[in-house]
């Protein structure tokens, strides 16, 4: 039997093909619908379930979650500079990761996550690093002008409402403060870019090829996804990543493919990286002042 995945919302279809005499059974199974996994909840909020929470952190010790953390730490570890002493804000900080491998050139860093199950995992696993629970989508609990610069790392598709986020990002910043942002290519990641065989690809035990779904559909539908199967997020075109940043009060001062410098000879996340910039990483500065 040979399974495969189809379009969304495809009813399960079950043919049987004779060739050469030998009958195979090929069932196209449907994908699931972007938004069908619990559509009400918000997708900060995915993080904070127990399924959730699991399935983030059991992503970062695969293969391909240790290449993009490799990949993002070199990106925030270069933007940061040689000033060690600047306050640093990890926005959305998840399970603590980054600001935990950076701390030991510039201590004065802290998270805010919106996972209360997230921030307990920080106090547990890295001790004396400051992380305490911040709903994204409200007032930041921080001063005007707080912190030189905050690190937003693949979080803006966890925001519903980007400029008012941003708007607040901006106000806790200091005068030409940074904010230094990764997000997952629009045009290249999930839910747009899929990998795929096909049945001949499979038959011949070929590597998958990356396949684009129609970019302009997710935002003219239902902007809200599911991925990893408990996790949820939103869908923003790239343009709308860089006009909500800029609108709210930034200026672009440089944008990066990330890519993995060393390919493999094997289907892995080194693999898809090296071919394909579905990371990308964004340095803006606060303007006006």
């Amino acid at each position: 039997m040979i399974c495969l995945f189809s379009t969304p919302l495809m009813g399960v279809l079950i043919h049987n093909i004779t060739n050469g005499g030998f009958p195979v059974k090929i069932t196209i199974l449907a994908e699931r619908p972007l938004n069908c996994y619990n559509s009400g909840m918000r997708a900060k909020d995915s993080y904070d379930t127990n399924e959730g929470a699991q399935a983030f952190l059991e992503y970062l010790d695969t293969e391909a979650g240790q290449v993009h953390q490799s990949v993002l730490y070199s990106a925030f570890r270069n933007a940061l500079g040689d000033s060690g002493n600047q306050k640093i804000l990890d926005a959305a900080s998840g399970p603590g990761w980054l600001a935990a491998k950076l701390r030991a050139e510039f201590p004065n860093i802290e998270c805010c996550d919106g996972s209360k199950f997230f921030v307990d995992y920080i106090h547990e696993t890295y001790p004396g690093l400051d992380a305490r629970v911040v709903d994204l989508a409200e007032p930041l609990p921080y001063s005007d002008g707080e912190f030189d610069t905050i690190i937003f790392s693949m979080a803006a598709h966890d925001v519903e409402d980007q400029k008012k986020t941003f708007a607040e990002m901006n106000r806790i910043l200091k005068p030409r403060g940074k904010l230094l942002i990764s997000i997952a290519n629009p045009y290249y990641a999930y839910p747009v870019g899929v990998w795929k065989r096909g049945i001949m690809g499979r038959l011949l035990m070929q590597k998958p090829k990356l396949k684009l779904r129609p970019y302009h559909w997710f935002s003219k539908t239902s902007r809200h996804y599911s991925f990893k199967k408990y996790l949820t997020g939103y869908f923003y075109k790239l343009s709308e990543h860089l006009n909500n940043i800029i609108e709210s009060g930034f200026n672009l001062r440089r944008y990066e493919d990330l890519e993995s410098p060393e390919d493999s000879p094997n289907f892995t996340g080194q693999y898809k990286l090296h071919r394909y910039p579905y990371l990308l990483f964004m340095e803006f500065e606060k303007s006006g002042e």
